[in-house]
């Protein structure tokens, strides 16, 4: 009979949690699988909205900066062309460094020094200019100190390079110790015939070249001046950077994302050219053979796309935490008259059914209520004699059980956090199914042997925990590892049973007679001649060293319980002969239990 009122009653139970459950489930499932589409589809809009219009944006940008630059060179090289062609001094005085006539560079260099400053203040964005014939001579400001070290008539690059006038890279400017500035190369050529001064096609046919410095730090603030993100790049007809030096970030950037190849390739109607996780945004200098390309990132573009992401997510975590409290009420509604159903079966159960419980519904639920109450009429004589069967069942159950550690272990644990809910102490219930958890988890390991020693350690906290909610006691618990030891592998669960019997052997906590009044459990790590020795150490009753070493010894099959023999012979298993357990017990002092396995890291650092 007793039989029969569990089955009901596990039957009952069952079906109302897989009731409540699956409504509750189902509900919230729906409702997270809603919001988790409306998320990402308006992940995916805002994205792809914000980048259209980041791209949009940085295009705007772009132009403003192209049409203020492309102004300042057009406007210096307009006045260079006014003061060098429109000057008949200047046309002479480039005749004279073509011939020489003077006979005097410095003399000639003296007659330039109206021109040169001219020339070098022609625009706020010239530094300086300098004039250097074929053979190298330079004429330049005598206002400005000059290396002429670092000046030549090709400035290093090829005479093919010239072609007409033509933007050189960034190079270190030759008037300044650290500067840096971009020169604009003109080659000049004087028609004898004509009197006429030519800007050469090459700088093989130039008589000289006349060079403009143009500040780089100012032209690239002019370039920046209207994009708060991305990097803007001048880029020779060849695909080289500019206005920043070969080695810099930016131009190592270009390289890396192939802008080159992609420029050379571009047909001018794209506006955008993807390169990786960079957008490059291209334009061609009007009447300068050159290209401005701003690049920018893919997550610049959307950077504010971020902050709504964000806001959508913490919405989203609301929605998903009302939708599931929602669901849970709605469940627990449902299921309100099989939980009335539940009770009934319980107070059977319990002896407490006294009055009728059955439901006035007249659907399947009142159906089972009314065949509960009649079942509790046809077994109400037997309720006593069923009491006592279950009660001797279940002492003999928890002496079979005391002979297992681990499912003894769990039981109790289990029966534990079950009392604590009932009495709804919920944060007593809550850390103690965190200890379990953890405790499970680390001893299961996923099937490995080995685990860190600190994720032992922490196995070890976890079944200290668990026992000092069950027995309400406060087991001290220390450890003196040095850190370097701590993410040594180590076989698993070899300190929890060693913990174990000195809870239950040496405090007694499952005794009535424990009286140490502050159980202390201290482990210890050291190394010594490339032996790892870990010491559990604790101050209980003690024990008899030569019983435990024979215990130890035994083959642990032939025990009724796992403890020191099973650690033994599993760190024999692990580590081979060279493992060992050593014993020491001073009763309510310090009872030692201490193995030793080798340190693999040892030999290894030996090497280093």
């Amino acid at each position: 009979m007793k039989k029969r009122i569990l089955q009901l009653r596990q039957f009952v139970t069952g079906f109302i949690g897989r009731i409540t459950v699956k409504i509750w489930l189902s509900s919230a499932a729906v409702g997270l699988v809603a919001i988790m589409l409306v998320f990402l589809m308006s992940q995916i809009f805002f994205n792809s909205y914000f980048l259209d219009l980041s791209l949009s944006r940085n295009q705007q940008a772009t132009l403003s900066a192209l049409e203020s630059s492309d102004a300042s060179m057009d406007y210096v090289v307009n006045r260079l062309i006014s003061i060098c062609a429109r000057t008949a001094d200047f046309r002479l005085m480039l005749r004279r460094i073509r011939h020489n006539t003077d006979g005097t560079d410095k003399q000639l260099n003296n007659d330039l020094q109206e021109h040169l400053n001219e020339l070098s203040t022609c625009h706020p964005l010239v530094e300086a200019a300098l004039i250097v014939s074929p053979d190298n001579t330079v004429y330049y400001p005598v206002a400005r100190s000059l290396d002429t070290n670092r000046v030549s008539f090709t400035m290093g690059y090829p005479k093919s390079s010239f072609q007409r006038i033509t933007f050189l890279p960034v190079l270190r400017s030759p008037f300044t110790a650290d500067g840096q500035s971009m020169p604009l190369a003109v080659p000049m050529t004087f028609s004898s015939g004509e009197s006429m001064l030519y800007i050469a096609d090459t700088a093989a046919a130039a008589d000289a070249m006349l060079y403009l410095f143009l500040d780089v730090d100012s032209l690239n603030a002019t370039l920046d001046l209207y994009n708060n993100s991305g990097v803007n790049l001048l880029l020779s007809p060849e695909g080289r950077v500019l206005n920043y030096e070969s080695d810099s970030p930016q131009a190592l950037l270009a390289q890396e994302c192939g802008l080159a190849q992609a420029i050379d390739a571009w047909d001018g109607q794209e506006q955008t050219i993807r390169l990786g996780n960079w957008y490059a945004l291209p334009y061609r200098v009007s009447q300068h053979s050159l290209y401005l390309v701003h690049m920018v990132s893919y997550n610049e573009l959307i950077a504010p796309q971020r902050e709504i992401g964000h806001a959508l997510m913490m919405v989203a975590l609301s929605a998903i935490v009302i939708i599931t409290l929602a669901a849970l009420f709605t469940a627990v509604y449902l299921a309100k008259p099989m939980n009335q159903v539940n009770r009934a079966v319980k107070a059977i159960e319990t002896g407490e059914y006294t009055a009728s419980m059955v439901l006035p519904q007249k659907d399947e639920i009142g159906e089972l209520s009314a065949s509960v109450d009649s079942m509790y009429r046809t077994i109400q004589a037997q309720m006593d004699q069923i009491r006592h069967e279950r009660q001797a069942k279940d002492h003999m159950e928890m002496r079979l059980f005391a002979e297992q550690i681990n499912p003894h272990f769990l039981y109790n644990t289990l029966e534990h956090i079950n009392l604590e809910v009932y009495n709804h102490h919920t944060q007593n219930a809550s850390m103690m199914i965190q200890a379990l958890g953890e405790f499970l988890r680390i001893g299961l390991n996923f099937g490995r042997e080995q685990i860190p020693l600190q994720r032992e350690l922490e196995h070890v906290q976890a079944y200290i925990t668990i026992m000092n909610h069950r027995f309400g006691q406060e087991i001290g618990f220390t450890t003196d590892i040095p850190e370097s030891l701590l993410s040594e592998p180590v076989a698993k669960i070899i300190l929890q049973p060693l913990v174990e019997n000195s809870i239950r052997h040496g405090f007694q906590m499952e005794s009535s007679d424990s009286f140490i009044e502050i159980p202390t459990i201290s482990i210890r790590g050291a190394l010594s001649d490339n032996m790892l020795i870990l010491s559990v150490i604790d101050n209980g009753t003690g024990f008899d060293v030569e019983n435990a070493r024979r215990i130890m010894h035994e083959d642990p099959s032939l025990q009724k319980h796992v403890g020191l023999s099973n650690v033994y012979h599993r760190l024999k298993l692990h580590y081979g002969e060279e493992a060992d357990i050593e014993l020491q017990s001073i009763p309510y002092y310090k009872n030692t239990v201490s193995i030793r396995i080798p340190y693999r890291n040892a030999a290894e650092r030996s090497k280093v």
